[in-house]
């Protein structure tokens, strides 16, 4: 019997369709969860009870009832380095936990050999590691402006009193600055609405939306803030100072550069001991590893992402490819009839990229240049041209695998990708690497992959992929 859970991962909610029913076990469960989204870390499953309202670790699965909601738990690792200590030292020694938190020493019976341990590793403070929450979360702010806020409240509730106070826009820019350096108006926005939200006697009378001068102030804070990061050399705020702006361009609003694709770090610093040069090598090899370098830079699993909301939109999308009539329907149908009857799913999968790219009214060669029984120096020589494409080399042999790559400025970045919608995976993933700009042409097809596929800045849609989205949903 089939079943579905409601699944609250660490910054979306999605919905886990389980065609036998919930697995006789939670390892099983936790099987099933790690790879339909693509979840590499260790983890445990809590489930939300209806009885106390909250949440509890599962022992059985008869726990978990169909459209029961359950929730990812990551475990944080701790890193031990056990590292022998001179014996001069005696039982003194140095202690470092990794998130700074406090630890106790006990020292060994009299008689017996010890070793002591000391924890080396140390998060890097400056790296981002989420997106812009859904829920903006209001910090906690300082003693002393806590206790105003609490009782400003309780007089809120009591008599109505609005009240005003400027000590909480720095610790509201830090707070921003975690998760971007440029928030949008709408994400400034989203602050000023949870802002009034948690704390009702800030609300701004006279204001059609209550906060509509919070907005302003945090947005100029966030100005002031990023020239202070300025004096201290943060790269991502640093390369949009006047000095190292053109002199057309020299104006404080002009050709910013940001983000673009929703990176969560965009110009990070470097890391302790690296400079530009070891920087520029090791993001070369970083090529090679485009998942690794993808996910460092949005927090997002390439490729178990991608796959899986291409799986689930297939269904529907196939859907609407049937029911188009006229000149496209006519194109379209010619793309469905190739498919074998007994295709795999990466024929699947093959099949609807390519609709999508004619649905959407892009040329699908301009994506993917196919080679078939052309000679060597030939395809060498059309490669050469491009800028960035997938290709596919089709094999003499009838048993041998096509060769399918990317390619970018006429170089193989990658080579021997298997099928056409890992490729396009792919391509996304180069993109974010390379920060290079999607080809013009592809202008909606990158669009989907990025926004629909991979849910990054997936409320920021053109009319056209918005119209694709709304009938995917409907």
């Amino acid at each position: 019997m089939e079943a579905k859970l409601r699944v609250i991962l660490t910054d979306q909610i999605e919905k886990l369709v389980l065609p036998s029913g919930i697995p006789p076990t939670v390892e099983e469960l936790k099987t099933v969860v790690k790879e339909t989204f693509g979840i590499l870390e260790d983890f445990s499953l809590q489930y939300l009870d209806s009885e106390f309202e909250d949440y509890f670790t599962p022992h059985t699965s008869d726990q978990i009832k169909n459209k029961d909601t359950i929730k990812i738990v990551h475990t944080v690792p701790v890193i031990l380095n056990l590292l022998p200590l001179d014996e001069s030292l005696g039982s003194s020694f140095d202690l470092q936990s990794t998130d700074n938190d406090s630890a106790s020493y006990a020292e060994s019976p009299a008689g017996t050999s010890s070793q002591d341990t000391s924890i080396l590793s140390r998060r890097n403070a400056t790296k981002r590691c989420q997106q812009w929450s859904k829920q903006f979360p209001i910090p906690g702010f300082s003693y002393e402006t806590e206790l105003y806020l609490e009782r400003a409240t309780e007089d809120y509730k009591k008599n109505g009193t609005l009240v005003t106070t400027s000590k909480i826009k720095t610790d509201l820019a830090e707070t921003i600055y975690i998760y971007t350096a440029y928030p949008s108006s709408a994400q400034i926005s989203d602050v000023a609405e949870e802002l009034v939200k948690k704390y009702p006697c800030l609300t701004e009378p006279g204001s059609y939306s209550g906060y509509y001068g919070w907005q302003q102030s945090i947005k100029y804070k966030m100005a002031n803030y990023r020239t202070k990061l300025r004096g201290y050399g943060v790269p991502e705020v640093m390369c949009n100072a006047l000095k190292h702006k053109s002199p057309a361009n020299q104006k404080s609003a002009k050709s910013i550069k940001k983000t673009r694709k929703a990176e969560v770090n965009y110009l990070p610093p470097y890391p302790a001991g690296e400079d530009e040069e070891s920087q520029v090598q090791e993001r070369i090899q970083l090529l090679t590893e485009i998942q690794d370098e993808f996910h460092r830079i949005t927090t997002v699993h390439l490729e178990p992402k991608f796959m899986s909301k291409l799986d689930e939109y297939t269904p529907r999308l196939l859907k609407i490819f049937h029911s188009k009539g006229g000149t496209m329907g006519l194109r379209l149908q010619a793309i469905l009839l190739k498919a074998p009857s007994n295709h795999s799913i990466s024929v699947t999968r093959d099949v609807v990229i390519r609709c999508l790219m004619v649905y959407l009214g892009e040329a699908t060669d301009q994506l993917l240049k196919e080679y078939d029984g052309a000679d060597e120096d030939s395809v060498s020589q059309d490669l050469a041209v491009q800028q960035m494409k997938i290709f596919n080399i089709k094999t003499t042999t009838p048993e041998g695998p096509d060769d399918i790559g990317v390619i970018v400025e006429g170089v193989k970045v990658l080579t021997d990708l298997g099928d056409f919608a890992r490729a396009c995976c792919m391509v996304i993933g180069v993109a974010y690497a390379a920060n290079l700009a999607y080809p013009k042409e592809l202008r909606y097809t990158m669009e989907v992959f990025q926004k629909l596929f991979l849910e990054l800045d997936s409320s920021n849609l053109s009319p056209k992929v918005n119209s694709l989205k709304n009938k995917l949903l409907a």
